[in-house]
């Protein structure tokens, strides 16, 4: 009997829990999407607040997930008329007893930081929700009195290009392809986040 893809997705995101409990140093790659990518594929996007983490352990016991709880200040896509105030989002990894179980290559937004993100589906688990694991997820910050917008690194986003074109197959660095960084040396700013989230909006209107 054909088994459901949800399976196949949730066996294969134990496989690589158990493949870094047993080898540490072993990599998690992910591969480069692009900016305009994030925007058509995912299947929510939002700005937000971090409020809190808590651990869940899954039904075998032994795979612990950081459950992210959000609240939404501004939803700028979502294919249904529901808005919810807070949103969960879960991460495989986490404390379970005395031993902490990490994915390499995961980036878990902590608790008081605000961003914008892309979310890969509304149903189904995955070891990470965000689409293209950092790519789907810029913070917001205030520099010098303005509201702008960084990588999941914290690196100044001076400008993107929501334009579809290919991205060459290659494994990401954490930045999605289309997001040109500021340039310190040159004394160029970040993108402010209102400007940001229009770019977005735009490249959902057109569609």
């Amino acid at each position: 009997m054909k088994r459901p893809a949800t399976h196949h997705r949730l066996v294969g995101a134990l496989t690589l829990l158990a493949m870094l409990v047993c080898c540490p140093a072993y990599a998690t790659s992910v591969a480069q999407v692009s900016f305009a990518d994030l925007i058509d594929r995912a299947a929510l996007i939002f700005q937000g607040n971090v409020i809190s983490h808590r651990t869940q352990v899954d039904l075998n016991g032994r795979t612990p997930w950081t459950i992210v709880t959000i609240e939404v200040t501004d939803w700028i896509k979502r294919n249904d008329s529901s808005r919810p105030a807070v949103v969960e989002l879960p991460f495989m990894g986490g404390r379970l007893g005395d031993r902490t179980v990490a994915v390499e290559g995961m980036q878990i937004p902590p608790p008081g930081e605000s961003g914008i993100f892309f979310v890969e589906s509304r149903y189904v688990r995955q070891a990470n929700p965000l689409l293209g694991w950092s790519q789907g997820y810029f913070r917001i910050e205030e520099q010098d009195n303005e509201t702008v917008i960084t990588t999941a690194d914290g690196e100044p986003v001076a400008d993107v290009d929501t334009s579809s074109f290919a991205v060459l197959p290659q494994m990401s660095d954490g930045t999605a392809g289309g997001i040109r960084k500021a340039r310190s040396r040159e004394g160029e700013r970040a993108m402010r986040a209102q400007r940001f989230r229009d770019r977005i909006m735009q490249r959902l209107e057109r569609r």
